[in-house]
């Protein structure tokens, strides 16, 4: 039978490498092996991991609706388990996606539930990137909107 789970963890190193070599098609099936076999054994860790960078490769192939599926799942999951960093980075992947999409209230929501759980659980990195890309997506999509001092975005009410 052998180590299933690091058998699902090899094949999620190996997408990873995959992915960072362009190679997006090798990179979702190595993934979606990895997946499969967490699901197999309930690896529920494993499953997170599988449909984060599942939701990443699709995004990187302007497959944005697969995407938002993938990281709903991971979301879904990280809630489920008690993950809170992991749920962060899911509303920080999924404010991306919207963000390709050009859906800016949406991606701000998602970001600033990002923002909110990073410096819940103190992860400075995190906190300080997620701060970037809101005011990234502020400059973008300013009209319409106004920035709130450390507590995130509100939409204008004119």
């Amino acid at each position: 039978m052998g180590d299933r789970v690091g058998e699902g963890v090899a094949y999620g190193n190996l997408g990873n490498a995959y992915l960072i070599l362009r190679k997006l098609e090798e990179g979702i099936e190595s993934h979606n092996k990895g997946l499969s076999i967490a699901k197999t054994v309930d690896d529920r860790v494993g499953e997170v991991v599988a449909y984060g960078s599942l939701g990443n490769a699709y995004e990187s192939l302007g497959k944005f609706q697969e995407a938002i599926e993938y990281h709903n799942k991971y979301l879904s999951i990280a809630i489920e388990v008690g993950d809170r960093a992991g749920e962060g980075m899911a509303y920080g992947n999924l404010g991306n996606v919207h963000g390709s999409l050009g859906k800016f209230r949406e991606a701000i929501e998602y970001t600033n539930k990002h923002l909110s759980v990073a410096t819940e659980v103190g992860d400075r990195s995190e906190k300080e990137w997620t701060m970037e890309i809101s005011a990234m997506l502020i400059t973008v999509t300013s009209q319409g909107m106004l920035p709130i001092q450390r507590k995130g975005f509100r939409y204008r009410e004119d």
